[in-house]
């Protein structure tokens, strides 16, 4: 199954995407970024994680995929699905930097809220910033998130601490 938007895909996550999920998760600059997976893998980690992808229908992850040349950019997921109460977390990374600041962050965000709103019926989606990620600051906010909270010093980057800030969107 393959979401599309005008530049941009989400399809599954596959076995031949190991060697950029590997590029990508041991690059410093991308995952001093995330709040989420910010720590390097080896590629037997890598290939262990794909190969579990399809076994959790409370988590949907995605490789975003530019529509011109098919080439992986990054990856998109819903995790912690609950279908009772509707809603779900949301994580971005445009892992490809020729990609990076161009307008396929946002374009993701668009297509995974209405594929989550539209076709899921969820109501309601989270995501957590880290306090000097000011572009997805700007970009969610640009979106119509709202900034719901803060847990003060929750993470440690750069050799100190910093805020995790917490973001949610409704339907």
């Amino acid at each position: 199954m393959a979401v599309h938007a005008k530049r941009i895909y989400f399809r599954a996550i596959e076995e031949t995407d190991i060697d950029y999920l590997y590029l990508w998760s041991n690059d410093d600059e991308i995952n001093e970024m995330l709040c989420g997976w910010h720590f390097p893998g080896s590629k037997s980690f890598i290939r262990d994680w794909v190969a579990n992808q399809n076994q959790d229908q409370n988590n949907r992850r995605f490789i975003i995929c530019n529509s011109d040349d098919n080439k992986p950019i990054g990856t998109i997921s819903l995790v912690h699905i609950d279908w009772k109460n509707r809603n779900a977390y949301l994580g971005i990374m445009i892992g490809n930097k020729e990609y990076q600041g161009k307008g396929y962050g946002e374009e993701s965000i668009k297509l995974i809220t209405d594929y989550s709103f539209l076709e899921l019926d969820l109501v309601r989606l989270d995501t957590d910033i880290i306090e000097y990620n000011y572009k997805s600051i700007g970009l969610f906010e640009k979106l119509g998130w709202i900034k719901e909270g803060c847990k003060n010093n929750f993470f440690y980057r750069k050799g100190k601490r910093w805020h995790r800030l917490s973001y949610g969107i409704e339907k």
